[in-house]
């Protein structure tokens, strides 16, 4: 285990720079953000007005007439009214979060693509590979401390980037307008935070497994080819989704990859919109349960393709191919 230990981290100490700097860039940027927002000054009554344009688009007359008076008669006597009418704040609320994480996370597997493709082949490229393999560990040690160490960084930056997107928001609320912000600050401060992290944590667990054959995939394709793994490995399966589809008029292949992206993203939408509320504690739960996903047919057929795909790595492995 302690072998292992050192192998986890002696990936972090390799890739230490890229995670420390993606988070100082994305941290700088939110910092940025909060300075045209202090420029920002307080919403008017006489600057806003609600016609027939709103009323026709909003179904929800408490809604309407509720942000009608915030507008008309300033903010006495609204968060009482918020408070009673949560999910007027809690429904754009749980948006915006859904919007915020698909971005997260659509630039955090960007970045995981590098990590993956890079992982084998940068060893083999400088001859450090043949110094780790005279080690006393196993290639299956050594693979799948590359494996783990990559899963952990997509989940550990991915909570790390929404938890600060959180705070930022927070806090781009109270630099816009401190009124708006006091007046929704009872309705936020009873959304189980917690309960919130745990549920994502096992959505997590169940992306990274749906997503495990094409890190599987990039595994294998840096344990192979010669020279640029990342172009070999992406622009590959473009290449033939391509000629199937011109040729043959065949687009299923390129259609059953596109689900696994298109089920990850609507797993969350259909269970970020599911509020509730627990009135004995008068709190809210803005994620429903992902457990049910993680015992399903993708999540065993996800396992028995990667499983295949790691077995094509190790034994292109154990080969050592030169990139010379």
């Amino acid at each position: 285990m302690k072998k292992f230990l050192a192998l986890l981290h002696r990936e972090w100490w390799e890739w230490r720079r890229t995670v420390l700097g993606t988070l100082m860039v994305y941290g700088f940027l939110l910092a940025l953000s909060l300075v045209p927002a202090c420029r920002i000054q307080d919403f008017e009554s006489s600057n806003v007005h609600f016609g027939s344009e709103w009323s026709q688009h909003d179904e929800h007359d408490t809604g309407r007439n509720l942000m009608q008076q915030i507008f008309d008669q300033g903010w006495d006597g609204t968060e009482e009214m918020l408070v009673d009418n949560p999910k007027i704040v809690l429904k754009p609320y749980s948006h915006g979060l859904l919007a915020g994480f698909h971005s997260l996370a659509v630039l955090i597997l960007f970045i995981s693509l590098f990590y993956f493709s890079d992982a084998l082949f940068k060893e083999r490229n400088d001859g450090s590979t043949l110094y780790i393999r005279s080690l006393p560990v196993g290639d299956h040690s050594i693979l799948l401390s590359k494996i783990i160490s990559g899963l952990l960084a997509i989940a550990g930056l991915t909570l790390i980037m929404t938890m600060l997107a959180m705070i930022h928001a927070r806090l781009l609320l109270w630099v816009v307008s401190s009124d708006f912000s006091g007046a929704i600050a009872p309705v936020l401060g009873q959304i189980k935070t917690m309960d919130y992290f745990l549920d994502l944590i096992v959505y997590l667990l169940v992306s990274l497994i749906w997503l495990s054959p094409l890190f599987m995939y990039l595994i294998f394709i840096s344990a192979t080819v010669r020279n640029r793994p990342l172009v070999i490995g992406i622009g590959g399966p473009i290449l033939l989704f391509i000629f199937l589809q011109v040729v043959f008029r065949n687009h299923d292949l390129a259609a059953s990859v596109g689900e696994i992206f298109s089920s990850i993203a609507a797993m969350i939408s259909d269970q970020m919109l599911n509020i509730s509320h627990n009135d004995s504690k008068g709190s809210y739960e803005i994620l429903g349960s992902f457990w049910s996903y993680l015992f399903s047919v993708r999540t065993a057929i996800s396992i028995v393709v990667a499983g295949l795909f790691y077995g094509g790595a190790l034994f292109m492995y154990r080969r050592n191919v030169s990139t010379a």
